[in-house]
């Protein structure tokens, strides 16, 4: 009896393994894409702020014409 459930163990383990395999992967996925959002929040940020200095020299520059 033992016997017969031997193959069915190591069956669902393999099984089992597959799938951690493929949960890992799909982590690993993701985490990639996250960092890829979070590099492109910052670039736009880093954007943001760099418009941001370039109003204000504009703005000191069209007052000191004035």
């Amino acid at each position: 009896m033992n016997e017969n459930h031997q193959p069915d163990l190591q069956k669902r383990l393999a099984e089992t393994e597959i799938l951690l395999a493929e949960a890992q992967a799909g982590k690993a996925r993701a985490e990639a894409h996250l960092a890829a959002v979070k590099a492109k929040a910052a670039k736009a940020a880093m954007l943001s702020v760099l418009a941001a200095i370039v109003a204000v020299f504009a703005l000191i520059i069209v007052t000191a014409a004035l």
